[in-house]
């Protein structure tokens, strides 16, 4: 058997700056690897775990199955970990939602009305219960997978749940759009824009009772 040997003379040395260069490369490499690696669930949750807290304006769309648009809303919300959320519809009818974390208010200014639940019985009524929850329960709750336009779309895993899919759309790390179908194959997108993320002293979660207004207390 011939024995090959490398003549170490004719493999050319690096310079300092070239070495610097390859190590560069080679950890970039194993990084970007190791990125592309995780599942989408951990990209997901490693987003959301960013969110502290966010106010914007939002449009929202409500489409029937066959495409038909049924409603078209716009306003403001204001949300907050944990479980902290300020949802105001500012075109007609106008609407006003808001949770402490524990309670939760409705109040309808055109029929004078403010129902009262709890929040723990209507978290997962929207989807917004992605943004104020625990980011670790996405795995748990959902499957998970992108596409390559930094969308993530959720499957629930309990066929029982009330959405069938929905779709979270990131813009340079910002929910820049929800979209979900119930299991009626009726779709809402819900658009977000003037986006403010992370933001100190939020305090837009405190709700007072106007005056001359039925109550239902849905609490008992």
């Amino acid at each position: 058997m011939r024995k090959i040997i490398f003549n170490m003379a004719v493999i050319p040395r690096l310079d300092r700056g070239m070495t610097k260069r390859l190590l560069v490369f080679i950890l970039s490499f194993l990084i970007i690897g190791n990125l592309c690696a995780q599942p989408a669930s951990l990209v997901l949750q490693n987003k959301l775990a960013n969110l502290q807290n966010m106010s914007a304006d939002f449009q929202q769309i409500v489409v029937a199955q066959d495409g038909t648009m049924l409603q078209k809303t716009s306003g403001k919300m204001t949300l907050a970990r944990p479980n902290k959320f300020r949802w105001e519809v500012t075109s007609e009818p106008k609407q006003l939602i808001v949770t402490d974390g524990k309670k939760l208010w409705v109040y309808d200014p055109g029929l004078k009305q403010v129902t009262m639940r709890s929040l723990t019985a209507s978290i997962n009524q929207t989807p917004l219960f992605l943004l104020i929850n625990s980011p670790q329960n996405l795995a748990k709750n959902f499957k998970v997978t992108k596409n390559l336009a930094d969308q993530f779309c959720l499957e629930p895993k309990n066929k029982n749940n009330m959405f069938a899919s929905i779709v979270v759309g990131f813009d340079d790390n910002n929910i820049k759009q929800i979209s979900f179908v119930n299991q009626l194959g009726q779709k809402t997108n819900l658009m977000f824009s003037n986006i403010i993320i992370n933001q100190p002293n939020v305090t837009d979660f405190d709700f007072v009772i106007p005056p001359n207004v039925d109550v239902i207390d849905e609490l008992k």
